[in-house]
């Protein structure tokens, strides 16, 4: 069975203060957030730091960036992907200031090209480069992305892109190890406009 959820905050000197945000949340929901706070750094090195903490016992990574939010069944879904032997759970995202998904916008997929999952509800087998496909037509974001912690655990962020890319590179290194892939038509994110 899948373990209890580990929230881990990291607050790279963010102007809006993780800490204060976390007051409000109850006892139980605290106990369950584990906060980091440290000097600006940039999401790369904020990211490392977060995944350095990660306790021994935990299997998956999921990302979330502060100003993105997940549809409720985001991650039972990437669990149950991952359950299966996937290496890589991604899903679809609405992005910025659009009103259509992202795989629709953007043209990202010929679906006929990757087998459905069966008891996984608008899920496939992604088939063919996912190097190239990242490289060319992303299918996925880090905040969509969840991943097998023992294939991926020992990557890490680019800290020297401090404005850009960290993610972009961390997603090719990745995709380089040629993981297998399983990812959702549904919309299962949501893009903010930063803070």
């Amino acid at each position: 069975g899948a373990g209890p959820l580990l929230s881990i905050v990291v607050d790279d000197a963010s102007p809006q203060a993780a800490r204060e945000e976390l007051a409000g949340f109850s006892a139980d929901e605290r106990g369950r957030v584990l906060l980091i706070e440290q000097a600006n750094g940039g999401p790369g090195s904020a990211r490392n730091r977060a995944l350095d903490a990660l306790p021994a016992d935990v299997g998956a990574v999921a990302y979330l960036d502060s100003d993105d939010w997940w549809g409720p069944a985001h991650l039972a879904r990437a669990r149950a992907a991952l359950a299966r032997g996937f290496d890589v759970y991604l899903a679809n995202w609405i992005p910025v200031e659009s009103e259509i998904d992202a795989y629709t916008h953007f043209e990202k997929l010929e679906l006929t090209q990757h087998p459905a999952i069966a008891g996984l509800e608008a899920t496939h087998a992604f088939a063919g480069s996912f190097f190239e496909q990242e490289l060319t037509r992303p299918i996925g974001r880090l905040s969509t992305m969840v991943l097998d912690r023992a294939r991926f655990g020992d990557l890490r962020f680019a800290t020297e892109l401090r404005t850009a890319f960290e993610d972009r590179l961390y997603r090719l290194e990745l995709a380089r190890r040629s993981p297998s892939i399983a990812f959702s038509t549904r919309v299962e994110c949501f893009s903010g406009q930063g803070i």
